[in-house]
């Protein structure tokens, strides 16, 4: 349900006129992310989760990445 909030948000807003939007839902979203990986890796890492775990983590370390990079490396595409 969460996912499709945060799509259903960023749909929305990617047409936002002021770019100071876009970029604060990207730092927002970043940071959302940066926490599911430091928790999933903490879940693989004391046995919370088997193997399939490893795929969580790699979703939320995909999608820091990106919003990584459209916030910090080229905040002119955001």
């Amino acid at each position: 349900a969460a996912y499709l909030a945060f799509a259903t948000l960023t749909w929305l807003a990617r047409n936002a006129e002021a770019k100071e939007t876009r970029l604060n839902l990207a730092l927002a979203l970043f940071i959302q992310d940066i926490i599911g990986v430091a928790v999933s890796v903490h879940g693989q890492f004391t046995g919370v989760m088997n193997l399939v775990g490893w795929s969580t983590v790699l979703v939320y370390l995909f999608l820091a990445l990106g919003y990584g990079y459209f916030r910090f490396v080229k905040p002119s595409a955001a």
